[in-house]
């Protein structure tokens, strides 16, 4: 990140309050909170962990041991079981959202399907219905994209 000088940006009159503030000090204007991005999203940074992390836990789950994830991946045994218990956990968060949102969201749209057997009625039931599919279609997104980071970057190991 470079600096630009307040004289060639700013109005002299904002200048000249400013200077009442801070006199010839470094000044951090940040972004305004639309225009922020989410951390490591411009950089990759967070992709990259994303999917470090993925292979870590593929690695574990083909019975890789935590000491030698940790010589494979240069980072502590406290840092690799951290990410396996957040993968482990992130993963039970899944299962009981599927359990709580999906599957009863996939009976209500089979329900509407096999009920209304003309276009019509079916598309006003499944109005109705919106949230339900609303919800099924952001918890498909959101799986599947967690299921393609671990898929991607994750190659399984024979044990002999």
């Amino acid at each position: 990140m470079s600096y630009i000088r307040a004289e060639d940006v700013l109005p002299s009159d904002v200048l000249a309050v400013v200077w009442q503030y801070i006199d010839g000090e470094i000044l951090y204007v940040p972004k305004k909170e639309s225009n922020q991005k989410p951390w490591g999203s411009v950089s990759g940074t967070k992709e990259y962990y994303s999917r470090r992390n993925a292979l870590i836990y593929a690695d574990y789950l083909n019975g890789i041991r935590v000491s030698d994830l940790a010589k494979k991946y240069f980072l502590s045994e406290k840092s690799i079981q951290r990410i396996i218990r957040r993968t482990k956990t992130m993963q039970r968060v899944i299962k009981s959202m599927e359990d709580v949102y999906l599957l009863p969201s996939l009976n209500l749209v089979e329900q509407v399907f096999t009920e209304h057997e003309n276009a019509q009625e079916g598309k006003m039931a499944l109005q109705a219905t919106g949230s339900a599919v609303f919800l099924l279609t952001h918890w498909i997104r959101f799986r599947r994209t967690w299921l393609d980071i671990i898929e991607r970057y994750s190659q399984p190991i024979l044990l002999s």
